[in-house]
Protein backbone atom coordinates (compact mmCIF):
# COMPACT_ATOMS: atom_id res chain seq x y z
CA UNK A 1 0.00 0.00 0.00
CA UNK A 2 3.18 2.28 0.84
CA UNK A 3 4.57 1.45 -2.55
CA UNK A 4 1.31 2.46 -4.23
CA UNK A 5 1.27 5.98 -2.49
CA UNK A 6 5.06 6.33 -3.41
CA UNK A 7 4.27 5.79 -7.48
CA UNK A 8 1.00 7.77 -7.15
CA UNK A 9 2.57 10.97 -5.58
CA UNK A 10 5.56 10.42 -7.92
CA UNK A 11 3.11 10.53 -10.85
CA UNK A 12 1.12 13.17 -10.05
CA UNK A 13 4.40 15.72 -9.79
CA UNK A 14 5.32 14.66 -13.16
CA UNK A 15 1.32 15.07 -14.62
CA UNK A 16 1.17 18.48 -12.97
CA UNK A 17 4.37 19.58 -14.48
CA UNK A 18 3.23 17.87 -17.79
CA UNK A 19 -0.60 20.11 -17.46
CA UNK A 20 1.09 23.16 -16.34
CA UNK A 21 3.26 23.12 -19.79
CA UNK A 22 0.97 22.00 -21.87
CA UNK A 23 -1.68 24.57 -20.82
CA UNK A 24 0.94 27.11 -21.18
CA UNK A 25 1.86 26.40 -24.78
CA UNK A 26 -1.51 26.28 -25.84
CA UNK A 27 -2.17 29.60 -24.45
CA UNK A 28 0.94 31.24 -25.68
CA UNK A 29 0.28 29.86 -29.15
CA UNK A 30 -3.68 31.17 -28.89
CA UNK A 31 -5.22 28.25 -29.13
CA UNK A 32 -8.97 28.07 -29.51
CA UNK A 33 -10.53 24.49 -28.62
CA UNK A 34 -13.69 25.27 -30.64
CA UNK A 35 -12.24 26.46 -34.02
CA UNK A 36 -12.91 24.54 -37.34
CA UNK A 37 -10.73 22.94 -39.38
CA UNK A 38 -9.29 25.87 -41.26
CA UNK A 39 -7.99 27.64 -38.08
CA UNK A 40 -6.62 23.62 -36.99
CA UNK A 41 -3.53 23.94 -39.21
CA UNK A 42 -2.83 27.45 -38.49
CA UNK A 43 -3.34 26.69 -34.83
CA UNK A 44 -0.47 23.65 -35.38
CA UNK A 45 1.67 26.29 -36.72
CA UNK A 46 1.75 28.54 -33.82
CA UNK A 47 2.31 25.21 -31.68
CA UNK A 48 4.98 24.14 -33.41
CA UNK A 49 6.58 28.04 -33.83
CA UNK A 50 6.57 28.15 -29.78
CA UNK A 51 8.37 24.69 -29.36
CA UNK A 52 10.97 26.04 -31.48
CA UNK A 53 11.40 29.09 -29.19
CA UNK A 54 14.35 29.21 -26.07
CA UNK A 55 11.98 31.14 -23.88
CA UNK A 56 9.51 28.65 -23.81
CA UNK A 57 12.16 25.61 -23.13
CA UNK A 58 13.75 27.88 -20.27
CA UNK A 59 10.58 27.39 -18.06
CA UNK A 60 10.36 24.06 -19.25
CA UNK A 61 14.26 23.09 -18.07
CA UNK A 62 13.52 24.32 -14.79
CA UNK A 63 10.10 22.82 -13.65
CA UNK A 64 11.55 19.52 -14.80
CA UNK A 65 14.20 20.11 -12.85
CA UNK A 66 12.64 21.11 -10.11
CA UNK A 67 10.20 17.85 -10.15
CA UNK A 68 13.11 15.57 -10.95
CA UNK A 69 14.14 16.93 -7.38
CA UNK A 70 10.88 16.35 -5.82
CA UNK A 71 11.00 13.01 -7.20
CA UNK A 72 14.42 12.14 -5.72
CA UNK A 73 13.20 13.37 -2.21
CA UNK A 74 10.25 11.41 -2.64
CA UNK A 75 12.24 8.45 -2.79
CA UNK A 76 14.84 9.03 -0.20
CA UNK A 77 11.79 9.53 2.13
CA UNK A 78 10.77 6.74 0.96
CA UNK A 79 13.19 4.32 1.66
CA UNK A 80 13.77 6.08 4.95
CA UNK A 81 10.79 4.88 6.38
Amino acid sequence: MFALFIQLSITCVWAATIGVHARRLLRLAHVEIGAGQGMFRHQLDRIWWWLGRADFWCDVQRDCLQSLQLTILIFLLATMV
